[in-house]
């Protein structure tokens, strides 16, 4: 993101014996915003972060379904340390595998 705010702004600066007018200089800035913020990237991004929410949920709900005791519950109720630190790690792997799919 770095590379794209240290973008070249030499166009907008006058040259020796040519002067810009306001319009110009707004204009060219403006494109130059425009291409920093672009909306259909940020869409993307929520739109991928959204559905690796729904992909995290469902693991986790899968999970559940296929452990012998309610998961929920030895958290919750009867404060199984253990056990909440298997899926806290479970979590933060899927988590790290959706995060690299999306990434590419």
């Amino acid at each position: 993101m770095l590379h794209l705010l240290a973008g070249n702004f030499s166009d907008l600066t006058p040259k020796p014996g040519h002067h810009h007018k306001k319009k110009d200089i707004i204009n060219k800035l403006s494109k130059k915003m425009e291409s920093l913020f672009n909306l259909k990237y940020i869409i993307g991004s929520v739109l991928y972060s959204l559905i690796g929410i729904v992909i995290l949920v469902i693991s986790f709900w899968v999970i559940e379904k296929i452990t012998p005791e309610n998961l929920w519950k030895e958290i919750i109720v009867n404060h199984n340390k253990a056990l909440a630190i298997i899926a806290a790690a479970f979590i933060i792997a899927i988590a790290i595998i959706i995060a690299s799919a999306i990434h590419g």
